[in-house]
Formats: structure tokens, sequence, C-alpha cells
């Protein structure tokens, strides 16, 4: 209601830019909007101290986020807890190839999907709705399958969702797009700045005290203390690009053409808008040669071998280092009836038998795919030094779709707690179409990886 009567305020410097909200709305409360006594009524009487402010407020500073966003052309923008959110609409013809995925419950979905359709609304045609229950639904696990790529930046959006979360849901939700981002992404959302004098502004208060009246089955969980923003953003692998808070809000957003202010927007309201830090292994330089390449395709022939065997498609090879081929393993689970039959392991076994440690050191090990976390730790305790794999495990997962069985869990995560140096080179890009095509037709069978 609040976006649908900014778009329709009679100040054009401030008046709110979602035309689209109003088409949500239900007969009996669209009607009101036409009439300026009857908005300023509502307003006055309907409305809780300083929401309007602080909704037009937010409304552009997200605006301005995502149309950033689309005319810098990133390939994929990532909407959490999308709502009623109309964005990839009102700025459809910014779109242009970015993929657009809107991840919300689905009732709430089916409703905005019906309208859409029902007024014509103009919708991106790579846009997709994703349902999810956030409180069960993995969220990696969902955007992946829908084919989200990890291997691409992404603007994550993440609007009027916070306040209403545990500090523990709040955490879980900034470690996994922290997991799925790359470089060059970010994350856009608003919150609550916690500071006693914050809380006992007058009209913070009076805020706080219409919320608990009103909307009593949604109290405010989560805020982040003021000052400590930039601290809690770092500790969780992020860096600050810009913070609006209520002052800030008042003068970009709520000044008038005479010079004054619209009204005052409560103290307890901030805007974020944070870049995700990379982890060191992920800009390091990548140091390739022919040899690797040959390798690497060999062992992506290894897979389909392992998967005409009735195996799952994916395999090893150990290569010297005089770039002799010793060693070449399969995939077992499925002949083996053994979850840990993996080609890598399976390789670390028949290497461990054959080559010590010191041996093993300058060897590499060549996988058709990035090495599961069972499989990092096996060839940590191999003393094997080097692995370069084709296919990323993001990539594979999205080909997977939806199974308990994922565990995302990148293998430089796990030997970056090794004591021992293993160099890793993956995912290789220019390779990506010839590993994919090993495991075309065959994950929609099962999406069992074990």
């Amino acid at each position: 209601m609040l976006r649908a009567l900014a778009a329709h305020d009679e100040r054009e410097e401030i008046r709110g830019a979602d035309h689209l909200a109003e088409l949500f709305l239900t007969e009996d409360r669209r009607a009101p909007l036409s009439d300026p006594a009857k908005r300023r009524w509502i307003l006055q009487n309907k409305i809780s101290p300083g929401a309007y402010e602080f909704m037009l407020a937010r409304t552009a500073f997200f605006d301005h986020v995502v149309r950033e966003a689309l005319e810098a052309n990133l390939p994929q923008i990532v909407f959490l807890g999308a709502g009623y959110d109309t964005r990839p609409y009102r700025f459809k013809d910014l779109v242009g190839h970015t993929r657009i995925f809107e991840l919300d419950a689905a009732p709430t979905q089916l409703r905005k999907r019906e309208i859409l359709e029902q007024t014509a609304t103009p919708m991106p045609e790579q846009i997709k709705f994703l349902p999810i229950d956030f409180t069960q639904d993995d969220l990696q696990t969902v955007l992946l399958a829908a084919g989200f790529s990890p291997a691409a930046p992404a603007l994550f959006v993440w609007e009027g969702v916070t306040y209403y979360l545990t500090a523990e849901a709040v955490d879980t939700t900034l470690a996994a797009v922290r997991s799925l981002a790359v470089a060059g992404s970010s994350i856009c959302f608003d919150y609550a700045a916690l500071s006693s004098e914050a809380l006992n502004e007058e009209k913070a208060r009076k805020l706080h005290e219409h919320l608990r009246s009103n909307h009593p089955d949604e109290p405010v969980k989560f805020g982040i203390p003021s000052g400590r923003l930039e601290g809690f953003l770092n500790e969780r692998g992020y860096r600050l690009i810009r913070c609006v808070n209520s002052a800030g809000m008042e003068a970009k957003y709520l000044t008038l053409q005479d010079g004054s202010v619209l009204g005052k927007v409560a103290p307890l309201f901030a805007l974020v808008h944070a870049s995700v830090k990379q982890p060191a292994w992920k800009n390091e330089a990548i140091t390739m040669n022919e040899s690797d390449i040959k390798n690497l395709r060999y062992a992506i022939t290894v897979a389909q071998q392992s998967r005409q065997h009735g195996n799952h498609p994916f395999g090893a090879i150990l290569v010297g280092e005089d770039n002799r081929i010793l060693l070449e393993a399969e995939n077992t689970v499925v002949t083996g009836r053994d979850p840990t039959g993996h080609a890598e392991t399976n390789l670390v076994r028949m290497a461990s038998l054959d080559y010590s440690p010191e041996e093993l050191a300058s060897c590499t090990l060549y996988t058709s795919t990035e090495p599961c976390a069972m499989c990092a730790g096996a060839i940590h305790w191999s003393g094997i030094g080097r692995v370069v794999y084709a296919l990323g495990e993001g990539d594979l997962y999205a080909m997977v779709g939806a199974s308990p069985d994922h565990l995302l869990l990148p293998c430089r995560e796990v030997f970056a707690h090794s004591q021992r140096p293993v160099e890793v080179i993956g995912p290789v890009l220019e390779l990506g179409k010839e590993a994919r095509a090993v495991h075309e037709g065959f994950w929609n069978k099962s999406s069992d990886l074990h």
C-alpha cells in the first residue's frame, strides 16, 4: 500500500517510482489512490509514524542499486524474499541478458504471477520464479538447481526482510550468499540500527508501539548496533560500499523543491550495499600448460567410461612429475555399493599402495569434476601436491538439481586447513562444455550423488 501511495504523491521530486505496486492491491484498497484527500487521510490515520518517509527512501535506494547493476550488464540478480517487488518489470528495458531469480513463498509467488498475467504486465523472458521455504530449504541448492552460476557475478537484493529474522537466520543467509558469490558480487539490504538514542527517539518509539499493536505476529528480532556495521560485515566476509542512515535518507530522497524535508525517518532504519570479499584462493593466478589440458581431457574420458560401466560420471588420473600417467580410477559407487567410492578416493587408495607421500607430493591429480570434501580430505592425507579439475561443484549441483546429498564446500576451503601445500587449478572454463557433456541426461534419472 505504501509504495502505491508513494507513486501517486503530488510532489514530483519525491514521488515514488513503483507505478505497478497498486496492481497487487484489492479493489477496495486501490480505490482511494485517485483521491488526494483520501490519500492524505490514510497517511495521517492509518500509517505508522515515519513509515511512509522510510518507504519512499528505501524504494529509491534499492531502485538505484538494481538500475546500476542492470546498466552495468551484471549477469545475475537474485531477489531474496521478493514479495511484490516490481523492479524486473519496471526496468524490463534495461534487463538485457541479465538473469533474474525471484525467491519467495509459493503462495505469494502464485498470486503475484497470476496478477502479472491477468494485467498483461510484460516480463523479462529470463526471469525465474523459485518457490522456497527459507526456514527449511537450502538457498544454495535452490539457486544452483535453477541455473544460477557460481562462476558469474551477481547482485542479491534483500529488502524488508532482516527485521523479522533471528540473528542465526541472518548469518545463515549471508554465509550462503558469500559461498555462491564471486568477485564483483554484492548484496543490498535494510536493517534496524540499534542504539539507546534511536530506541528512545519519539518517532521510533511510536513506530515500535504501532507495529507491536498492529502486527503482533511480526516482531522485530534482528538489528545491528550503531557503529558496528563495518565490523559486522567484515566478520561475515563483506566489505561496505555505502550505508545510508535516517539523516542521509532525508537529505537524499525526501528533500522538496523549496529545500524543506518531507518528514523525518525514524533513526531506527538504515540501508546498506556491500560487496562480497573474496578468499585469497579466489584471486590466485591460474598457471596451466598444454599437458594439463590433455590430461584433463583424459580424466573426462575416464568419467565417460565410468558412466558406461553403470556408475556415476566421474573420473580421475594420477600423473607423475615426468607427465607420465601413473594411475586412473573411475567412480564405483553403484557397482561397488560403496558411497565412498568416488573416483578420487579410489585413486588415492591405489596411489597410497604404490607410492610414498614424498613421491606423491610431486604428482598431479586430474579429475573431471571438483573433488568433494571427502575426496579433498583423502588427497590431503595422501600427500598429493597438485589438483586440477575441469568442472566446478557449483556447476555440477546446478545439473544435478535438488538433492539431500549436496555438500557445498569448495575443495580449496578444505585444503586451506591443510598443513601440506596443495596447489589447486580449476574450474577450467575452456573444458566446461566437455566436462558437462559427460553428465547430460544422467541426473534426470536420479539426483543421488552417492
